[in-house]
């Protein structure tokens, strides 16, 4: 129904204010325990976010008969990017087969899956961002997989233009 909101836009949304958040406390100079705590897991958030998004655009630029920057100009009366229809349909593709490929495994078939194809496109991680996936990856997948298919969720929706 048009006027049930889309999930993904909600996982978005949180996404985005998570990464607001962050910006926020980034400024803060001492924290106890708990508040590492709670910025390192929001830092895994936003993380995970940003490299399952730099592998769907990555792979849909890629897929696409048509190139982000053959369109990236041209924009609505709204000021958003007008997305040809062959674009959108490359990234629902690529979002639909890793969130069956994600959903569908466990333990170290979701690892080899994680970091041999979402990991497969250059990624720009600071040396503490890595080291922070790497631990999340090893000590709690679950939450990996889990945020992984929220992340894919909150990439997969694009607003189709008009052809």
């Amino acid at each position: 129904p048009v006027d049930v909101p889309f999930f993904g836009n909600n996982v978005l949304q949180k996404f985005l204010d998570t990464a607001g958040d962050l910006e926020v406390q980034k400024g803060v100079e001492k924290m106890d325990n708990e508040q590492k705590s709670s910025f390192e897991d929001e830092k895994l958030e936003v993380l995970i976010y940003d490299v399952v998004k730099t592998y769907i655009w990555r792979r849909t630029d890629e897929r696409s008969p048509i190139k982000y920057k053959e369109f990236k100009d041209k924009k609505d009366e709204e000021n958003k990017i007008v997305y040809p229809s062959a674009y959108v349909e490359a990234k629902e593709k690529v979002c639909r087969d890793a969130f069956l490929a994600v959903r569908g495994r466990k333990s170290q078939a979701f690892l080899d899956y994680f970091t041999g194809t979402i990991c497969s496109v250059p990624q720009p991680l600071r040396n503490e961002d890595y080291q922070l996936l790497s631990r999340a990856l090893l000590n709690d997948w679950e939450r990996v997989k889990t945020l992984t298919l929220l992340a894919i969720s909150a990439n997969s929706y694009t607003r189709k233009g008009e052809d």
